[in-house]
């Protein structure tokens, strides 16, 4: 299924710097249940590389997001996913991936990834909200990863831009937008997205109550797509069950340093056209 952008939509990302997208992915054709176990795998490999206890990735089935499991055992030691990755688990890249310029190259040296399935289902969407008419304008994959909060874990993120880092990197900042994906049901206790109203929007109309944070309570499926510069945060998982995320980005050309090399990924997705 495609979702194609509703101008009622694109107005609403083009005055606040963000949208929600209801049940991107759903396990109606296994999509959703792909993304989990996707996402564990890749925390797995990183667990395995850094001598660390991997995960029990038996509690990452349709069933962990029930309330009913709020009895897990509570003895794994995760803190290495806060501590040594900040929860941020890059899709793990071969130099081959890393150097792909084409999606189906990319996919097929990317292990983890779960580009396809947003692809199939968000071209229009995202497209859309870069201010191009399909993925054949320059639209390309700039960064590919998971965000993984345990349960009962201190991580929280605050308040920012996804744009933040690649300024200090005194790169050229090309138009680009994060599709976070929640793989659990997120809401206040496991540590939603908070957002603000986007800077131009406050700079013409003032502060108002909604900038002081608006949190987004979604479901496991749902997505949120972000402009580069809306401000967000998250506070941590104080809930006993997992809340993770699948974030791929996509630019509108080349997210660049000065000297023309691609900051991240650089993958046109010119046969997106969905």
């Amino acid at each position: 299924m495609t979702y194609l952008c509703a101008s009622s939509a694109l107005e609403h990302f083009n005055k606040y710097g963000y949208l929600v997208v209801p049940a991107l992915i759903t396990n109606k054709d296994g999509a959703l249940q792909d993304a989990k176990n996707k996402c564990m795998h890749v925390v797995q490999q990183a667990a395995v590389e850094a001598s660390c206890p991997p995960p029990n990735t038996g509690r990452r089935g349709d069933d962990a997001d029930d309330d009913d499991d709020d009895d897990e055992e509570e003895d794994e030691d995760l803190s290495w996913i806060v501590t040594g990755h900040g929860c941020i688990f890059e899709v793990p890249t071969s130099n081959e991936a890393r150097t792909a310029r084409r999606r189906d190259e990319y996919v097929r040296a990317a292990k983890g990834t779960c580009l396809n399935n947003v692809v199939e289902r968000a071209a229009h969407t995202v497209a859309a909200c870069l201010g191009a008419e399909t993925f054949e304008n320059n639209v390309r994959l700039f960064n590919d990863q998971y965000i993984v909060k345990p349960p009962q874990s201190t991580s929280a993120f605050g308040w920012h831009t996804d744009d933040q880092g690649v300024r200090k990197e005194n790169a050229h900042t090309a138009p680009y937008v994060s599709v976070w994906i929640a793989l659990d049901d997120a809401d206040e206790q496991s540590g939603c997205l908070w957002v603000r109203n986007a800077k131009r929007k406050r700079d013409e109309e003032g502060e108002g109550e909604h900038d002081k944070g608006k949190p987004l309570v979604v479901n496991a499926g749902d997505a949120v797509i972000l402009r580069h510069d809306v401000e967000h945060r998250s506070s941590a998982n104080r809930a006993r069950r997992w809340r993770c995320a699948y974030m791929p980005q996509f630019s509108l050309g080349t997210v660049a340093f000065r000297d023309g090399s691609p900051v991240a990924l650089d993958v046109e997705l010119r046969d997106a056209t969905l």
